[in-house]
């Protein structure tokens, strides 16, 4: 009876236990199944938070990488423009280096150009200094030369009176002076025509006298043969004759009165015919 009473009790302690273990399991089962719900959630939550961390990073990536891009291309601008900048700064030490050599050359230069003035401005001085002396000394002179010119000056004009009376007189001796010109231009021109006429009678002049000696010879020669050839020679005797008498109308033609009138002294128709 001890024995079944023993064994009830172990199986009543048994049964206990193993229903204290069930309760235990049960409740470690609801914790473990809430801690995976949680866990699901959380993963749930995290792979949410990863993917919207990671379009984020993409992001930020593909903006880095523009970033990059554009930190190189400044970079290259810094570059070139530092390069520009240096080429620039030494080209304007070059010239500023340059000018400023120009500019002390051109200072040297007006420095002397300053002590050569200078030197100019000092003989000036003294040039001055004896032109001022002389010219005290010719307003001397000139106070002297006023009063004798005042007598010049009363000279001149009867000078000028005189040199008005000559002006006078050239005047006239100029008009009378072109009057005696063409008077001489006319005679000119007279003596040229009488010297055409001389020339036109001269030939047959000189042909009368070779006739006049023609008919004296046949006339002798006609005495000596025949009474015809005292015929011939008288006829030969009346065309010389004829001739000479035209020769002395010619010149015995009375002058043209404006011609005759500007015929100079000492010059006459009669001597012009006594020419020819």
């Amino acid at each position: 009876m001890s024995f079944k009473r023993n064994n009830i009790g172990i199986k009543i302690i048994f049964a206990l236990s193993v229903t204290c273990l069930l309760i235990l399991a049960s409740v470690k089962i609801h914790d473990v199944q809430q801690k995976l719900n949680k866990y699901y959630w959380e993963t749930a939550e995290f792979k949410h938070l990863y993917d919207s961390t990671k379009a984020q990073l993409d992001v930020v990536y593909e903006n880095k990488k523009n970033i990059e891009k554009m930190l190189h291309h400044e970079k290259e601008d810094h570059r070139r423009t530092k390069d520009e900048l240096s080429s620039h700064r030494l080209e304007s030490e070059a010239q500023l280096s340059k000018e400023k050599q120009e500019a002390n050359q051109r200072l040297e230069s007006l420095n002397q150009e300053h002590k050569i003035l200078k030197d100019q401005h000092s003989e000036t001085q003294k040039e001055h200094k004896t032109l001022q002396d002389r010219c005290n000394t010719l307003q001397h002179e000139y106070s002297a030369l006023n009063g004798a010119k005042s007598e010049q000056i009363e000279a001149s004009k009867e000078l000028n009176k005189e040199i008005s009376a000559l002006r006078v007189s050239v005047s006239q001796l100029q008009s009378q002076k072109r009057v005696i010109t063409f008077n001489y231009t006319t005679c000119g021109r007279r003596m040229r025509a009488a010297e055409g006429q001389v020339r036109e009678i001269k030939p047959l002049h000189d042909s009368c006298k070779n006739e006049l000696a023609t008919c004296r010879n046949l006339k002798q020669v006609a005495v000596v043969k025949s009474p015809a050839g005292a015929v011939a020679e008288a006829k030969d005797l009346q065309q010389f004759q004829a001739l000479k008498i035209v020769a002395t109308q010619r010149q015995a033609l009375p002058p043209q009165p404006d011609e005759e009138e500007h015929i100079p002294n000492g010059v006459s128709r009669l001597n012009i015919t006594a020419h020819i």
